[in-house]
């Protein structure tokens, strides 16, 4: 009973801990493969992804269609939403590489992998 009860503590203490309040959730991608790999957000609260994708995909969740094609079969992106998940841009970049990481800073400066983005 005493480990119950202990298990029981330590998972509610742990969902009140790391529960999130989810506001939107958006899918993109086609068949050429992709994924997602780190998040980040701004002073503004727009949104900012990393990843991989291969082929050409269609990055915008919209009915619109905004798509990149991969340098060498494999490229990193990043791609920006605004806090209520509307699409604004995405780029590809590097080829054959993967985004792992992403920062931006108080100007608005984006970092990807520790490589300053445009």
């Amino acid at each position: 009973m005493k480990k119950q009860l202990l298990l029981f503590l330590a998972l509610t203490i742990y969902s009140s801990i790391f529960a999130q309040n989810l506001q939107w959730v958006k899918s993109f991608g086609d068949t050429g493969g992709e994924g997602s790999t780190a998040v980040t957000t701004d002073a503004a609260g727009n949104v900012y992804t990393t990843g991989w994708f291969g082929d050409t995909v269609d990055f915008d969740p919209s009915a619109s269609t905004y798509t990149l094609t991969a340098i060498n079969g494999k490229s990193v992106f990043i791609s920006k939403f605004d806090g209520a998940g509307n699409f604004i841009w995405a780029k590809a970049l590097l080829g054959n590489a993967q985004g792992e990481a992403i920062a931006v800073d108080a100007l608005g400066a984006k970092c990807v992998n520790g490589v300053a983005m445009p």
